[in-house]
């Protein structure tokens, strides 16, 4: 298992490689399956793609793209166990990278410049209240932020989940990644 030393102040966010760029890290995530709701997939995916376990704690905030019809919802998860193997590592080698706040926005900008509001959002929230406006985000998206990874009661991010059903797409644009 990595070990990550911070100081009870930083923020750390984590990263996993891309499935179709393996040398760039991106925000794990995915889309709601059948009958399943944002939190339960937040779960899953950042367990699937990350090797986290964890609970939420509270929704940080909601992603609309009105043109594609797709609503992301942003979960603060306590990081309960980080697993040395998960299905990703096994199946495709991806791997996950802890970045601090500016690193992962530097990272983001290059490899997945719409998850760069997830950060932002995330470090604004940890700073104080925001102004951010979240938009233009794409659907089923996942990250994991922690201020002391090593501490017993951290803290996290998971971002998630397409609910078209809110506002039903055409069935062509209903798919989700």
């Amino acid at each position: 298992m990595e070990t990550v030393l911070t100081d009870s102040f930083t923020v750390l966010i984590l990263l996993v490689s891309s499935s179709s760029t393996p040398d760039r890290f991106i925000v794990p995530g995915g889309g709601l399956e059948p009958d399943e709701d944002a939190e339960t997939a937040a779960i899953r995916e950042v367990m699937e793609e990350a090797g986290v376990r964890g609970s939420l704690v509270r929704c940080l905030g909601v992603f609309e793209n009105a043109e594609r019809r797709h609503r992301t919802q942003v979960f603060v998860l306590q990081v309960e166990e980080l697993l040395e193997e998960w299905d990703d590592s096994k199946s495709i080698g991806r791997q996950r990278k802890w970045f601090t706040v500016p690193n992962a926005l530097e990272e983001l900008m290059v490899s997945k410049p719409v998850q760069c509001n997830y950060v932002q959002l995330l470090a604004n929230k940890t700073a104080g209240p925001t102004s951010l406006s979240p938009t233009g985000v794409e659907d089923g998206n996942a990250a994991v932020s922690m201020n002391n990874p090593n501490a017993s009661s951290s803290h996290g991010l998971h971002l998630t989940g397409s609910n078209n059903q809110a506002s039903p797409a055409p069935a062509a644009e209903q798919t989700t990644t």
